[in-house]
């Protein structure tokens, strides 16, 4: 609405350049601060070195039968055989399961 008291139309596109970029400096923002954990845990990883409290868990994890630990054995699994690729799932599955609420 204008000053003089009139509807002005908003257009799609006016309204996307005005969300474009603060939109992209925060996927950027986010992306930039899930690369420290990774790049410590693949440091780690290749330096052979194993966290004592994450190998325990893990055990924990394979010894019992319940749903949620056969699942967290799992995805642990799968994040270890695919490496990156593997965590960038897992993300993005958690980010699209929480968009739905």
């Amino acid at each position: 609405m204008r000053d003089d008291g009139q509807d002005v139309p908003v257009s799609f596109w006016a309204t996307y350049w005005k969300v474009y970029l603060p939109a992209i400096l925060w996927g950027l923002g986010t992306a930039l601060g899930e690369i420290p954990p990774y790049a410590l845990s693949y440091a780690n990883s290749a330096a052979g070195k194993e966290d004592e409290q994450f190998r325990e868990i893990v055990e924990e994890a394979e010894g019992s039968s319940s749903l949620y630990n056969r699942m967290m054995s799992w995805m642990i699994k799968f994040m270890e055989r695919h490496g990156f690729v593997g965590v960038f799932l897992m993300y993005v599955q958690t980010v699209t399961s929480r968009r739905g609420r």
